[in-house]
């Protein structure tokens, strides 16, 4: 499903026309109308906005019905924070088919915790956790690990650590961005070679994670 569609969607769910959502939403219904038409996608600020009104993640629009993570919103309180988690391994060996996927439980923390751990920009709202599955970017991520991804950063613009979405698998590599405008994914595991991306609009970026929780049986 387009951007525009589930958009359209939306508005039906609710009920709202397109001059009712300018008005909530505070964008132009010339605006709107482009986004029904996938003209173009809304970004930035719009993009976050629009989410939060319809209750749903970033990455549930610009996706729609191909979206991997849970369109369902972080609950977020004074104290604590509820994160849904994820039915999905995503991949640190040789990738793995996305199944369709639900959330299964929540993993809840307190605020401090989680601002002693995760950098200033992360998006509390919009976390959600899956689970690493191979050994890939071991000793760093473990089999098993959860991994906290920001799903309102759907952009490569840093040389970081993301879950991305590439020839049907999920994956969680390093993103080392190159001059020529490609990619080079790489694992922190050296049996594994790095894999040049010339073209990085091949790759859906899922988030970015932004903390990675080592999960240890005693």
């Amino acid at each position: 499903m387009k951007t525009g569609e589930f958009i359209r969607d939306l508005m039906s769910e609710r009920g709202i026309t397109a001059r009712e959502l300018s008005r909530r939403i505070g964008v132009s219904h010339v605006t709107i109308g482009k986004w029904l038409r996938n003209d173009f996608q809304p970004s930035g600020k719009n993009l976050e906005t629009l989410a939060a009104f319809f209750s749903v993640t970033p990455a549930a629009i610009i996706f729609g019905e191909t979206c991997h993570i849970s369109p369902r919103l972080t609950e977020v309180s004074e104290d604590e924070i509820a994160i849904p988690v994820i039915d999905l391994r995503a991949s640190c060996g040789y990738g793995l088919i996305s199944p369709p996927v639900t959330q299964v439980r929540m993993f809840r923390a307190t605020r401090a915790w989680l601002a002693s751990r995760l950098m200033a920009t992360a998006n509390l709202s919009a976390l959600r956790i899956i689970t690493a599955d191979g050994d890939s970017m071991a000793p760093g991520i473990h089999n098993g690990d959860f991994a906290f991804i920001d799903t309102t950063q759907l952009k490569i613009n840093a040389d970081a650590l993301y879950a991305l979405q590439y020839g049907g698998s999920i994956f969680i590599k390093r993103v080392m961005m190159k001059a020529d405008g490609g990619v080079v994914l790489i694992s922190d595991n050296e049996r594994y070679p790095a894999q040049t991306i010339d073209d990085p609009e091949s790759l859906r970026v899922v988030g970015r994670v932004v903390l990675v929780f080592n999960v240890r049986e005693p």
